[in-house]
């Protein structure tokens, strides 16, 4: 008879459940395959507002886990200007923490995380995200470095502070170098302080040095996604739609999907317009846009007629039912495109620069870097191929991102670091 699984304490930014984005969708089906493994999960959250008993027990059946804690922000911290505000003065005294994981360190979450944590002696704790590892860097959670702790890493975030560094010329250029240099300190020591790192691709797992790699346990635990069948009524309903005859030319429905709220989102859906979606209009008129994502009402494009702009849309299946491409032109930041392999589940294949496709399974894929490449492949791309490579990116999805496979590379991550 095998050993029980252990208990893991797993912290993460936000209530993961209901999966509103590609992050809270990877981490939900990371913490389901986790439990059917048997781990005893024990959730602990910040949030803006706080739950009813009703529902922090549907969050739990949901995700299999034993236990929820949620930590609610108090009032200075809800704000966003004000949470920067507060951020910016605390940074004089702690120069080791970036802007964005200072309200970590605040006292409020030490004493939330001595209760949540310290009283428990845990043996695992799983940091989902760079963020909340601000926490260690108190001294009153000092002793938290005795237990085993595993950083989640879902991108590289000093790329990304970098990258928007470079993309501006502004006043805010000098604060945003500032940011990049502390990202880097501290995303150095979080990995040291680190028993073991879960990257979600191989080219993150690159940012480590030789000198790190052999002092602690690295592996890739890829973005596991929901279970899905072979076929399923939405693409068959896609497939009545495409399968015409030789004759007609169908639409081209593409589909752009991202909040603005995030930067490299904004800036890879301006490259866009500007250089593939606006020349792409006068050579192929039967094309057709539709964006979704927070922010993206208020996005106005040259032939708004052929553009339709959501705004965030809870039925995300029924999006993917009337798309025949998901564009995703990333041009800088890191991690995997929750959002690709999202479509491709869904038979939904995609085009994107290599940034953008970084991760995803190449079955199903275009992968396209300057903009006439962009344009040769959607002049000419129809709707039944594009169906046809979905279908071979959905076999690959379920083969390589099964909430199974990624629950077993954890589970062996773990046992490599408990020895």
């Amino acid at each position: 008879m095998s050993e029980p699984k252990p208990e893991i304490y797993w912290v993460t930014p936000r209530i993961p459940w209901p999966p509103r984005c590609g992050a809270s969708l990877a981490n939900c089906e990371l913490i389901r395959g986790m439990a059917e493994l048997g781990y005893r999960i024990h959730l602990i959250c910040f949030s803006e507002r706080n739950l009813s008993q009703a529902d922090s027990e549907m969050v739990m059946a949901s995700l299999g886990a034993a236990t929820l804690r949620i930590h609610q922000w108090s009032i200075l911290y809800r704000h966003p200007f004000l949470r920067r505000c507060l951020s910016i003065l605390k940074s004089i005294f702690r120069s080791n923490i970036p802007l964005t994981a200072m309200h970590f360190t605040s006292s409020e979450i030490v004493r939330f995380v001595k209760g949540a944590l310290l009283s428990r002696s845990p043996k695992f704790v799983l940091w989902d995200g760079l963020h909340p590892m601000g926490a260690l860097f108190r001294k009153e959670l000092s002793q938290l470095k005795e237990c085993i702790n595993i950083y989640r890493a879902h991108n590289c975030e000093t790329m990304i502070w970098a990258g928007y560094a470079r993309s501006k010329s502004s006043p805010l250029t000098q604060l945003l170098r500032y940011q990049v240099e502390r990202m880097q300190r501290f995303e150095s020591i979080c990995l040291r302080e680190a028993s073991a790192v879960a990257f979600v691709q191989e080219s993150d797992l690159q940012c480590i040095s030789q000198e790190n790699q052999k002092k602690q346990v690295a592996a890739v635990v890829p973005i596991s996604l929901p279970e899905s069948p072979d076929t399923t009524p939405l693409q068959v309903k896609r497939w009545r739609r495409v399968n015409v005859s030789d004759t007609e030319v169908p639409d081209l429905q593409l589909l752009w999907l991202g909040g603005l709220n995030w930067w490299p989102n904004r800036e890879g859906l301006e490259w866009f317009a500007r250089s593939v979606w606006s020349p792409l209009c006068s050579l192929r008129p039967n094309v057709s846009l539709t964006l979704v994502g927070r922010g993206t009402e208020k996005i106005c494009f040259r032939s708004q007629d052929r553009v339709r702009a959501l705004g965030f849309v809870e039925d995300i299946e029924s999006i993917f039912a009337e798309a025949d491409l998901l564009v995703v032109p990333i041009l800088s930041g890191s991690g995997v495109r929750v959002k690709a392999l999202e479509a491709l589940s869904q038979a939904v294949p995609c085009i994107g620069t290599p940034l953008g496709l970084s991760g995803v399974p190449p079955s199903g894929v275009f992968v396209a870097e300057e903009s006439s490449e962009w344009i040769h492949v959607l002049r000419v791309l129809s709707n039944r191929e594009c169906f046809i490579q979905g279908m071979h990116g959905a076999r690959a999805v379920r083969q390589l991102n099964s909430r199974k496979l990624c629950a077993l590379r954890m589970d062996e991550l773990l046992h490599r670091a408990d020895h």
